[in-house]
């Protein structure tokens, strides 16, 4: 039988010391229901390939990462420590990688699964390429050539003739394929690898990567090299300044065309070649490889990050990778689409129902507080002076609302004495169209229009609003820092006081399983609940200085609730007694969500 903690009310001091021994006693007995399903480590990407919609990026330490879409990452379980440089994808499931001292691996499952295989080889391998499912070629340093006909399963050592270290190759059909490398060197295949015609190009610099569309073929190396194949003839096209090395080279055409390079540098051309613009980042680490599929693309090689661009590569946003984040908040769609955000921008997503997870860039580097998923396509995002927007799953999220600039008075005060920034902890859409953002200063704002202008409504609030919730279009409650519980009958243009709890704690999270039946909780322990719609409310305490953050029913008797210090606990009886959901990592717990009785997820620090 499970130990239960019960709620008791103006006995703080116990209540809290008995939760903390019974969530041990809990612990011992059995594991937890929770399982650990997100915490990033930053390695540093080396390559990246896509093909059908789908990314793959590979890197240190045998890092290796996947976008299903192009909208989100996960990070993929990996079969070495070794450095992967190379990667290939022929569709969906089917992809290889190499490595370094010789490491090669295939998938047929889409990488659920890796397969070691054994070249004849233990010089790094630097690139790998396929022309279909069977046929493929990698190669490395000191002349290393290698060729595969069933998959990546076997490879077979090829002579070339030349002992200069090879970095680039790209299979353009079954048949056909490159490979460039040292001193200008470059190898052609037109019998899938059987024999080899090879040139070195007049200018000797050294090509690191290699990449066809169609007839045309473009290679990128030292000093901003860049060559273009047409007409069965490679030629110089020249940048219009000067550049450091470049290292990857990819476009959604034979025209447009983008390449990457030393100090973050990127170019590109509409037309072949025939004008170049360079691109900005915003950084300067080298990038070590670009991969396009139509317009949507991703660039590796900077530290902890990735960069994204939606428009071919003429614009760049950065996709963070840090360590041990933050998160506020998270809300699903339904049972696959949710998000949770928080710290600095954070945003991550799933649409596999949370089996993997990935990050998404809102273009926006301070806090979002609060997440509000409407369908699996729409969802809004709010925090420190903005709302942001997307309606296409992810793909791209745009600000719908931020806050105006401070007036010329307002910058005339000395600093201590200025209003701070308007941060909005909460969001809460009735349905698609109609939604409201709470937050300090009394702040409440409202969409009638799907999210694409807000309305800042005058509450008469000076404090601040943590969390709301609206039972109609009309009909809603918020609470904040002052304890106080406030109700509107007309969508929010006036708001009433109505008495709640006589300690004045903050309440942090509102919630209703349907008309009648809420949940409020808070700092200090405080738990809240009406049967009434909101006209009554019945204080209960956890006790202690333990903040509550946040609360979830899924009827009107079963729910859970998150706080601080590895809070998670679970009632079966509408709050009465809590039970101890004994989370497999202890820490502050700050947003939670169902989509069932058995799925649901909770974020936090760490």
């Amino acid at each position: 039988m499970k130990p239960r903690i019960e709620v008791r009310r103006h006995c703080p001091g116990v209540v809290v010391l008995l939760v903390c021994a019974l969530v041990a006693a809990v612990r011992a007995e059995e594991p937890s229901p929770w399982e650990l399903q997100v915490r990033r480590d930053a390695t540093r990407l080396l390559a990246v390939c896509g093909n059908f919609g789908a990314f793959w990026a590979v890197g240190e330490q045998g890092a290796m990462l996947s976008s299903a879409d192009g909208k989100l990452w996960s990070r993929r379980k990996s079969f070495t420590e070794r450095a992967l440089y190379g990667v290939s994808f022929t569709d969906a499931t089917n992809g290889c990688v190499v490595g370094e001292m010789g490491a090669v691996a295939w998938t047929e499952d889409g990488g659920e699964h890796w397969v070691v295989a054994k070249p004849p080889v233990t010089e790094d391998l630097r690139a790998v390429s396929f022309g279909n499912r069977n046929v493929g070629m990698a190669c490395g340093l000191k002349g290393t050539v290698l060729m595969t006909y069933d998959g990546g399963r076997t490879w077979l050592r090829k002579d070339v003739g030349y002992g200069e270290s090879f970095f680039g190759a790209w299979m353009s059909s079954p048949a056909e394929g490159w490979i460039v490398g040292e001193r200008g060197v470059i190898l052609h295949t037109v019998d899938a690898g059987r024999t080899w015609t090879a040139e070195r190009h007049p200018s000797g610099r050294w090509l690191y990567a290699v990449w066809f569309s169609g007839d045309t073929g473009w290679a990128v190396g030292r000093n901003g090299g860049i060559l273009r194949y047409l007409l069965k003839k490679w030629e110089e096209i020249p940048l219009p300044a000067p550049t450091g090395p470049l290292y990857s080279v990819s476009g959604s055409g034979p025209q447009a065309v983008c390449v990457v390079g030393a100090d973050g540098a990127v170019w590109t051309t509409p037309d072949a070649g025939t004008t170049w613009v360079k691109r900005e980042t915003g950084g300067h680490e080298d990038l070590t490889a670009v991969a396009l599929n139509g317009r949507v693309g991703w660039a590796v090689g900077t530290e902890n990050s990735l960069l994204s661009s939606i428009d071919g590569g003429e614009g760049w946003a950065t996709y963070s990778l840090e360590s041990l984040p933050s998160y506020t908040e998270v809300s699903f769609a339904d049972a696959g689409s949710g998000w949770t955000v928080g710290r600095s921008g954070l945003l991550w997503a799933t649409r596999d129902g949370g089996k993997s997870w990935g990050q998404q860039d809102a273009g926006w580097r301070k806090d979002l507080t609060s997440v509000f998923a409407v369908t699996r396509n729409l969802c809004f995002a709010a925090g420190e002076g903005v709302i942001v927007k997307t309606d296409n799953g992810g793909l791209a999220w745009r600000r719908v609302w931020v806050e105006p600039p401070p007036s010329a008075a307002e910058l005339e005060k000395p600093k201590a004495e200025r209003k701070p920034p308007i941060t909005l902890y909460d969001l809460h859409f009735f349905d698609a169209r109609r939604g409201w953002a709470a937050g300090s200063d009394g702040t409440v704002m409202y969409t009638g229009n799907e999210g694409e202008s807000w309305e800042r409504l005058k509450t008469g609030i000076e404090r601040s609003l943590f969390t709301l919730w609206f039972l109609s279009p009309n009909t809603g409650f918020a609470a904040g820092e002052d304890g106080q519980l406030y109700v509107t009958a007309n969508g929010g243009r006036r708001w009433t006081p109505r008495a709640a709890t006589g300690g004045g704690e903050a309440l942090r999270s509102l919630f209703f399983i349907d008309a009648d039946y809420g949940w409020a909780v808070g700092d200090g322990g405080t738990i809240l609940r009406t049967t009434d719609a909101g006209l009554t409310w019945k204080e209960m305490r956890l006790g202690g200085a333990l903040s509550l953050r946040d609360v979830w029913f899924i009827d009107r008797k079963q729910g859970w609730l998150v706080g601080e210090r590895g809070t998670l606990l679970h009632t079966w009886d509408g709050g009465g007694s809590w039970v101890s959901d004994r989370p497999p990592v202890q820490t502050d717990y700050a947003g939670l969500m169902f989509v069932g009785p058995g799925q649901g997820w909770a974020v936090g620090d760490r």
